[in-house]
């Protein structure tokens, strides 16, 4: 080691060993080794269970200057959400890992694993909103309907086998038995109480590894989430009018709903279910959702 050689600052590196096709594992020596090149001392711990990685945020983080996480955004999700429960503001690197990775194609994170590392030792910091549903938080996107539960329905070594493909075909598959979703929702002062088939609160291009926004619809730190709804087709034609409009990434129909808000008032009579950042979440009868302007302030995006 060179004698003017220091390490001076501290990485915390959370590491899903199962997500994607475990491909962090043979890698992880040299994911450790460029943080020391640039001078981090990096402490690695392993998550074992949902929620883990949340905790690990919330015990450890204060005491590190990075805190870079290794896995899908179900494990980006957790990390984040163990800096705001713990009041924490740290500088945040993603090792995208997962199956669909939608958060890295919004803000094109490398996939690679080691160009990734890179560019977070090295990159510069950007700030990004977050969304907030009660005590809950999403990076990316809180959903319900069409697609919005392939991530946590889908079983993990199809994931692993299929990558991306595997959402896609159990979306499909399961496209038959879509009941409407009735909700009211209010957004800017207007009320939309219908049955829907798909809805998105996002910050995004990227939604349920299926649904694309373009770059000009879209605005990631602008203190504004993104509102996506679908009402539900009662006819052969309109179900055909949505897809086209999906394809073809206008999302110009009657059916469908786009409006851009801070705050999102939700109400959930049937408690359907409602995935953020691809997880699981909790059910609530009445929903505010709410953006943190810029909370995450996330390493290793290039210009």
């Amino acid at each position: 080691m060179d004698e003017g050689f220091r390490l001076r600052k501290k990485a915390l590196l959370i590491v899903n060993p199962v997500s994607g096709q475990k491909a962090i594992i043979p890698k992880l020596a040299d994911v450790i080794d460029i943080f020391q090149q640039e001078g981090y001392v990096c402490t690695a711990l392993m998550t074992q269970k949902p929620g883990d990685a949340t905790e690990f945020t919330m015990q450890y983080a204060q005491d590190y200057d990075l805190v870079v996480c290794t896995g899908g955004d179900g494990t980006l999700n957790e990390t984040v959400t163990g800096l705001v429960r713990g009041g924490l503001i740290r500088n945040v690197g993603y090792i995208p890992c997962g199956s669909t990775n939608d958060f890295a194609a919004t803000h094109s994170l490398s996939l690679d694993i080691l160009t990734a590392t890179r560019n977070i030792a090295r990159g510069n910091v950007k700030t990004f909103d977050i969304g907030r549903v009660q005590d809950q938080f999403f990076t990316y996107v809180a959903a319900f309907g069409a697609f919005s539960s392939v991530s946590y329905s889908t079983d993990q070594a199809a994931k692993n086998l299929l990558g991306r493909g595997a959402y896609f075909l159990n979306g499909v598959r399961d496209l038959p038995n879509l009941k409407p979703v009735h909700m009211k929702i209010t957004v800017n002062n207007r009320t939309y109480d219908d049955d829907f088939f798909f809805g998105a609160i996002c910050n995004s291009t990227s939604v349920a590894g299926v649904f694309k926004l373009p770059d000009t619809m879209v605005n990631t730190r602008d203190g504004l989430l993104e509102v996506l709804l679908i009402r539900y087709p009662k006819t052969f034609g309109e179900f055909n009018a949505i897809l086209d409009a999906m394809i073809s990434q206008t999302y110009a129909s009657d059916n469908i709903i786009f409006v851009k808000s801070s705050d999102i008032y939700i109400e959930n009579p049937t408690m359907a279910e409602f995935a953020l950042d691809g997880e699981k979440s909790e059910k609530y009868e009445s929903m505010h959702i709410s953006v943190l302007n810029r909370y995450l302030h996330l390493a290793g995006v290039m210009e």
